[in-house]
């Protein structure tokens, strides 16, 4: 968990590392949107590209200055997961569009889950820098 200086962010490592790609990315973002609702997480913050505030850094939003907060680490484990866990405990949450979509957007169910402080589904990399 990383105190970012406006809020926390939680991060669940994947044991392996996930390429995204064309064969993939849809199942991704669908997972991703799945998890983000189970967690209660922020909605707004939900994109494979998207970067979290990494500790040591600071934020530099305007309404934080003039003293920008030094992101924090408040909490690591060293627990690392599998995707299979992800897909376990979202199961039925998110139904992917048809084939052939190029990765639209999800469609979401209602989330039973209980509510956590925000959520990234992390691990993945881009199959190219172009991505």
């Amino acid at each position: 968990m990383v105190d970012s200086g406006g809020g926390y962010h939680c991060y669940w490592f994947l044991r392996e590392t996930l390429t995204v790609n064309d064969g993939n990315r849809a199942d991704m973002i669908a997972l991703q949107a799945a998890w983000v609702t189970f967690t209660g997480g922020d909605k707004a913050a939900k994109d494979l590209a998207r970067v979290l505030r990494v500790p040591g850094t600071r934020n530099m939003k305007p309404e934080y200055g003039p003293n920008f907060p030094t992101v924090t680490l408040v909490q690591w484990t060293g627990t690392l997961y599998d995707l299979g866990d992800f897909e376990t405990l979202t199961a039925g949450l998110v139904t992917v569009k048809a084939p052939g979509t190029n990765g639209a957007a999800p469609i979401i169910g209602s989330a039973p889950g209980d509510a956590y402080m925000g959520a990234a589904l992390v691990g993945e990399t881009l199959a190219s820098a172009g991505d």
